[in-house]
This record gives structure tokens, sequence and C-alpha cells, in this order.
């Protein structure tokens, strides 16, 4: 055997035995959609290793999405937006000279497609070429999610050498939910529940829901489960509106019950005093029989009369 040719055997045995850097991916699905309601993912990236990758590249491919409403990456802090390329159906980045310390973070908010029943994201991160569709067999690779992240989300159940992130989508009319939306409506055509309900001026870059048919009639109206600010009490100048709808003819309300999480009756609403601040209480129109109530809490809500 020629020298030559035992060098270039010797340069193939030590590529083929080059260990992969080490750094760690990971994803999750910020909460399922219904209504109109966004589906919100998160994905970090870190690098440990002591070498320095010459190049990083991002892919995130997308089904089930018709728009990004939000997609923010930062590198160690600072916003790297400029180095992707975004499309509804995928994003792909490319980053130089990534050193051990470095950490990626994303927040991807998406509009789900009208008839889509998840919105679903495969890819991942790749230190030779981007991952087209995927496929991982051409270069040291980091999956979005941990295959061990299956309750926050990575889908490992269909394929275990595909972890992908997942939303769905509530099938429940009477349900809308969603990351990172300022508000939320339910279906507004009126059934046997009586009612269609919107959640206005919600906090931003949070998971909220409302769900119209929460069970329980006494009056002939379903109470009306709220969340907001992920289900986090909110701050002590946080407030949001729910805006009930009634069909026509429908009476005014006397008041309203709120009962918190554990369903304990924490307060009764009564129309706004004219002048006073809203708070904990409620308007009425009689021209489109509506009830805004303004509000501060999570739990539900129960028309009394």
């Amino acid at each position: 055997m020629s020298a030559a040719a035992a060098l270039s055997l010797q340069l193939l045995a030590g590529a083929a035995s080059a260990a992969v850097p080490t750094a760690t991916s990971d994803g999750s699905s910020l909460g399922n959609f219904a209504g109109d309601g966004w589906a919100g993912f998160s994905m970090s990236y870190d690098y440990h290793d002591s070498s320095t990758l010459s190049k990083l590249y991002l892919e995130i491919d997308i089904s089930g999405a018709s728009a990004i409403q939000q997609f923010d990456i930062t590198r160690t802090g600072a916003n790297v937006a400029r180095s992707c390329a975004q499309s509804p159906t995928v994003i792909t980045c490319s980053f130089k000279t990534v050193r051990n310390g470095e950490h990626f973070q994303i927040q991807l908010v998406l509009n789900p497609s009208v008839t889509a029943s998840e919105v679903r994201l495969t890819g991942g991160w790749s230190a030779s070429g981007f991952v087209l569709g995927g496929n991982n067999s051409h270069g040291d690779s980091w999956d979005l999610c941990q295959a061990d992240n299956a309750t926050h989300g990575c889908d490992v159940f269909v394929d275990p050498k595909l972890n992908e992130l997942v939303s769905s989508r509530i099938g429940d009319a009477d349900d809308a939910a969603g990351f990172g939306n300022l508000s939320l409506t339910t279906n507004t055509n009126f059934g046997l529940n009586k009612q269609t309900a919107k959640l206005v001026d919600l906090p931003g870059g949070q998971y909220a829901s409302v769900d119209d048919n929460a069970g329980g009639d006494a009056t002939g109206f379903s109470w009306i489960s709220i969340s907001v600010n992920g289900g986090a009490p909110l701050p002590a100048d946080g407030t949001f509106q729910l805006v009930i709808v009634y069909p026509k003819g429908t009476s005014a309300p006397k008041s309203f019950q709120h009962y918190n999480t554990e369903n304990v009756l924490t307060d009764t609403y009564l129309l706004c005093a004219k002048g006073a601040t809203k708070i904990n209480c409620f308007d009425w129109s009689n021209k489109t029989n509506t009830a805004t109530l303004y509000l501060h809490h999570n739990g539900s809500i129960r028309r009394s009369g």
C-alpha cells in the first residue's frame, strides 16, 4: 500500500470516528389551540463543546399553518432574526462561528390553517447543512426536542427517529384557546348554547382560553370558564374583558358570579357605576344583547339572573 493511500485511509477513519460536538437542543408546544387561537412553540439550543463550529444551521419545517404571527430568535441574548429566511412552511437560519457557552432561544407563534387539525414542526439543528425535511443522515445534527419530552409536545410516538413538536386543535366549537392572542372568540353561531364569549385585551405573550359551555345552567345559561396569563394570577394592574353576546330578545342579566379555580365563590359583579373605575363589574347593551365584564381573575363566570 502506498504512503498516500495509507494516509487517505487514516483520514477517512478519523473522519468516521469524529465525535459529535457536545450540544443540547430542546423544544415544547406552548398549548393546543381552538377557535381563532394561535399555536405557540418554544425551542432552544446550547453549545457546550470546547471546539468552535464554523457554521450552525437550523431548519424548521411547518405543516398546518397559514401565517407566522411571531418569530423571535436570540443568540446569547442578541436578536439574530436577520440570519433567517421565513415562510409559513419553512424557516431556515445560518450562523457563523458558534463557540462554547452560546445559547439560542426561539419563540414561534403560528396562525393555524382553517382546516388543520394540528400544527406540526419537524427539522432541527445541524453543523453541516440544512436538515432538509428531517433527514439527519448527512452530518452532526440535533432534533428540535428531546425524546424524553413527550409530555411537553414532543411527539415520539409516530416515529422515534422523528422528534416533532405538535399543537393540536381542540375540536369543541364552544372553546377558543391559543398562545399570544390579544383576543379570543368562540363560535358565534347560537345553537343549544345560547351565548358566545370573547376575551379582549389579553396580556401579550401568554396562553389563554375560554369555554362558553362549561356546564351548569340554573338560569338557562351555561357557565363560562376562563384562563388568562397562562392560568397565573394577573399583576395588580392587569385587567381584561369578557364579552358575552346573547340571542336577540334576551333579557338583561341582574348580576354575574365569579368562582375561582377551586370552585369557591369570590365575587358578585353588578352593573358598573357611572364614572367609577370599571373593574369587577359589567356593562349591558340592549341594542346588541351584549354584556361586557371587566375582570382581573381566572375561574368561571356564572350568570345569576
